[in-house]
């Protein structure tokens, strides 16, 4: 899963997720203050006693459970990694539809065993 084109503000880092060999395309958000450092991770699926079945990011120097899960803004995260459809029109602070698009990343996700993020 290639990460690219982050806009980097004082209300989140918005990137884009693909995925290879899919049409899948969304925009991700992550804290401003503690960005996950570019470089090659393992992503496994992972039950989070808060949101359900997720990618769970593997191997961040010093960071551990980071989740990539649901969430409209900055502050629905901890230092995980949010998916929405698309940034918001009228409020670019937000991401858009994202509890559908973690679905449908999940569904991505399940029965294959060598998934990688790459942020760059």
């Amino acid at each position: 899963f290639p990460s690219h084109d982050m806009d980097v503000t004082d209300n989140g880092i918005f990137g884009h997720l693909t995925c290879d060999g899919s049409s899948f395309d969304c925009v991700t958000l992550e804290r401003h203050d503690i960005a996950i450092p570019t470089g090659i991770y393992k992503l496994t699926l992972y039950t989070s006693p808060k949101h359900g079945l997720v990618p769970l990011v593997n191997g961040v120097p010093g960071r551990s459970m980071i989740e990539i899960h649901e969430g409209n803004w900055e502050h629905d995260s901890k230092g995980c990694i949010l998916v929405g459809e698309k940034r918001d029109v009228l409020d670019k602070t937000m991401i858009d539809n994202s509890r559908k698009t973690l679905a449908s990343l999940i569904n991505l996700c399940k029965g294959k065993d060598d998934l990688w993020l790459i942020i760059r």
